[in-house]
């Protein structure tokens, strides 16, 4: 029964996320380069994630797809051992990169929240650019063992395309006791600055609904930008927590077990448990720019503007100036109010 589900999830599900995943990771980089967002450093890291995610919908998903159905598609060449350096290189990497870079991202927001009158300075587009970078190098540094260790699986399996091979004693001891606290430690590191960081922001917009209104004239459309991005940024850092979480423990613990010296039933059941997880990790790469969608009116605004040629924004604008005007005259018509006629 379970290789029944499992096979059924990897032969329709696959598809349809190449597919949409391919087409939303492509709105959310042309969006996160528009006008709305070009100049707010956390959309230099969801255009990041958006370019990543867009490779994994491309190179990974499509050649794990091939051979989990199609294994006799695969040629099986001395050569072979080549293409799983580079699958299991990139798909672990792509994997901590969108964790990390999530973690950049909300750190960012929560920096800014906490030193406002630093933030021109410490969270520009292009620090966020060289923090990119950075992140990037570090996660190829920490992904480089795979480059030497990895090869094609044995032809009785095809749950997955790669696997890692363990050369000698002390790669054995290193993959199987040393890698997955290191990974697991560089989990818990990214999900609680992404955790601490989510605090600090739900904790400012508590804080702000409290302002006085002569506290609010001050950049009232640049603070409306702000807050629209830091509230895709919560619901982003929460989905990725969700969907993610999962898949990585998953492979910190399992990578390493034995598949020939499993039961029957045993390989059913981590087939199926690994289908679901690695396919969520897919689907979080999906859910992103619907929870853009549902949570960024900016956002929303952007890719009307990318199918409307601009008409549509264009009133948009002209509604939201009105009431920046608006909410504007109120705030100093209420500050005269409380000059003429203190309390």
């Amino acid at each position: 029964m379970e290789t029944r589900i499992a096979r059924f999830i990897n032969l329709y599900y696959p598809p349809f996320l190449v597919l949409f995943g391919t087409v939303c990771n492509i709105l959310v980089v042309i969006v996160m380069t528009s006008r709305y967002f070009s100049s707010v450093s956390t959309a230099i890291y969801m255009l990041a994630g958006a370019l990543g995610d867009v490779l994994c919908f491309l190179i990974a998903l499509p050649a794990h797809w091939v051979y989990v159905n199609f294994p006799h598609a695969v040629e099986r060449t001395d050569d072979a051992h080549y293409m799983c350096k580079f699958f299991n290189f990139f798909g672990w990497g792509s994997s901590d990169f969108g964790i990390i870079l999530t973690a950049a991202m909300a750190a960012d927001r929560a920096i800014a929240i906490l030193f406002p009158f630093k933030a021109n300075r410490l969270c520009t587009p292009r620090r966020a650019k060289s923090v990119v970078i950075g992140l990037l190098v570090g996660v190829s540094v920490k992904e480089s063992h795979f480059l030497f260790v990895s090869d094609i699986v044995p032809e009785f399996r095809n749950d997955r395309l790669c696997t890692v091979t363990e050369p000698n004693e002390i790669y054995r001891w290193f993959w199987r006791d040393v890698w997955p606290w290191i990974h697991t430690v560089f989990l818990l590191i990214s999900f609680i600055i992404i955790i601490m960081s989510n605090i600090v922001i739900i904790f400012y917009y508590r804080k702000s609904k409290r302002l006085p209104v002569n506290r609010e004239i001050r950049g009232v459309c640049e603070n409306s930008r702000t807050r629209q991005i830091s509230t895709m940024l919560l619901v982003e850092s929460f989905a990725i927590i969700l969907l993610t979480f999962p898949f990585c423990m998953h492979t910190a613990f399992t990578s390493h077990r034995q598949y020939n010296l499993e039961s029957p039933r045993e390989k059913a059941e981590n087939l199926l448990l690994f289908s679901v997880v690695f396919y969520l990790l897919y689907t979080n790469k999906c859910a992103t720019f619907c929870l853009y969608c549902i949570t960024g009116s900016r956002f929303r605004y952007a890719l009307c503007d990318i199918f409307c040629h601009g008409r549509f924004t264009r009133r948009a604008d002209k509604i939201q100036r009105g009431k920046c005007l608006s909410h504007s005259h109120f705030s100093m018509n209420h500050m005269a109010v409380h000059l003429h006629n203190p309390p």
